[in-house]
């Protein structure tokens, strides 16, 4: 419940302060992970963009192909077409097309993430700049109530 305090302030419960902060954390903390998921999306594009231009410098019919990210398990694997890949093209539609092009659908892919990564360290900046201004808000009625209540003590021993 919100009610008018002294020369025109707001006063909010502590309560309801100290709730905001938590969804407020809950909400960096998912932003955080939203962007980590997206920064290991661009190591991967990157290894696969590595792969297929070491593919196409040396004209590679036959290599080894991880089945894991650990590399635990790997096989060997023959190009059955010279200078093609089946590439991720959205909706798990994968579509033949050649190293050139395939690069090309992963520079697109890396760009759109980098700019949703942008957008989401802009927020991220905001939500850590709101979270504390609530911080130093708890903290001030906290160190508030404490003078207040030193003083009670004192008036009340005299």
């Amino acid at each position: 419940m919100l009610s008018r305090a002294e020369g025109g302030k707001v006063a909010v419960p502590l309560e309801a302060v100290l709730a905001e902060l938590t969804e407020l954390k809950r909400y960096i903390d998912a932003l955080q992970t939203q962007i980590n998921g997206f920064t290991a999306e661009l190591e991967e594009l990157s290894a696969s963009r590595s792969l297929i231009a070491e593919l196409k410098a040396r004209g590679v019919r036959e290599t080894v192909i991880p089945t894991d990210r650990g590399r635990h398990v790997m096989v060997r694997a023959r190009l059955a077409e010279d200078n093609t890949v089946l590439a991720h093209v959205g909706l798990d539609y994968y579509v033949r097309l050649s190293f050139d092009k395939a690069i090309e659908i992963l520079n697109v892919k890396e760009s759109d993430i980098r700019e949703a990564i942008k957008e989401l360290q802009k927020e991220l900046s905001n939500m850590l700049t709101y979270y504390q201004q609530l911080q130093a808000v708890v903290n001030r009625a906290v160190s508030e109530a404490r003078q207040g209540a030193t003083r009670s003590s004192t008036e009340a021993k005299q």
